[in-house]
């Protein structure tokens, strides 16, 4: 009976008028501003200061990702109905129409490539071609083959702080920018984790089939949730190498990031297996706070110098 609803709200046909809400989740906004502060953070460990061109190629970057964002969507919109977590999204549910989300993608993305060659040169528009040639290219189509695309993926998530720490004019094989993207590589491997757990992988589809593959499908919740713990525990590693081998220049910095390297995965383990009767949402909430924490005091520490 459920699953025949489900079926009946995901043939149905959305009748309200657009929402700005619907522009925002067909853009990604809140992941896109993670990928600006970590171009902004690139930049700020590389010239030493923030200034101006931090900002300016964060924010270029930021209409890329968000173009790119919106490609993905276009991309998705027929596999995300198999998905009861995504069968609601704007483009699934036809909330507006597809060229509301073509144009914008390509005005965007095009804007942000000429933008980052204008402003930072022809091998940050390299990176950045590969960053959306990782998502879009790669991540998008081979999520509905195998469950191992997220390792594209968390490239492409990782190649914007090599765009700010390139724009600052720094050797892109520098022991601290490949530092940062470790973190950040490693980070979204939980984070995936916890999404696929929080959804379950439910897919809607005639006679409950499952037509993609799903890494719920392949391990049971209690060992990716272990997997999970694994991979918070090398996050928090990661930072906490990162501190050691770079230079944060304020103590209060570094007290910042020590404390959040060391909270993240006893605060997951707690959540986990202490507190049970919390949805594991608080706990992909709280993990994304501690990505933020990272960024936001990276960032900060170079501007208050």
């Amino acid at each position: 009976m459920n699953s025949n609803r489900l079926m009946i709200r995901q043939k149905g046909r959305c009748k309200r008028e657009a929402r700005p809400g619907d522009y925002v989740q067909l853009f990604k906004v809140h992941l896109c501003l993670y990928i600006c502060l970590s171009t902004i953070l690139g930049y700020v460990t590389a010239a030493g200061r923030f200034s101006v061109d931090a900002g300016i190629i964060g924010i270029l970057v930021l209409v890329l990702a968000l173009g790119s964002a919106a490609l993905n969507n276009i991309q998705d919109r027929e596999y995300d109905l198999s998905f009861a977590r995504t069968a609601n999204r704007t483009l699934p549910r036809k909330r507006i129409p597809l060229t509301h989300a073509i144009v914008p993608a390509v005005l965007l993305i095009t804007t942000g490539f000429w933008g980052v060659y204008s402003v930072a040169g022809g091998f940050c528009l390299i990176i950045s071609l590969l960053a959306v040639v990782a998502y879009n290219g790669l991540y998008t189509p081979l999520k509905k083959i195998t469950p191992l695309a997220f390792i594209p993926g968390t490239l492409s998530g990782a190649l914007p702080a090599l765009i700010g720490w390139t724009a600052a004019g720094s050797d892109m094989n520098d022991p601290t920018i490949l530092m940062i993207m470790g973190i950040l590589m490693v980070w979204q491997v939980p984070h995936t984790l916890m999404i696929l757990i929080t959804s379950k992988g439910r897919q809607i589809g005639q006679d409950g089939l499952r037509r993609y593959p799903c890494l719920t499908d392949l391990f049971p919740v209690k060992e990716l949730k272990l997997q999970i713990l694994i991979w918070t525990n090398l996050y928090s590693l990661a930072i906490l190498f990162f501190l050691l081998q770079t230079r944060i220049d304020h103590v209060w910095g570094n007290v910042i990031l020590s404390a959040n390297a060391m909270a993240i995965p006893i605060i997951c383990a707690l959540l986990f297996y202490v507190v049970k009767r919390l949805k594991l949402g608080l706990t992909f909430a709280v993990f994304n706070f501690s990505m933020l924490v990272f960024l936001g005091t990276g960032i900060c520490d170079k501007i208050f110098i």
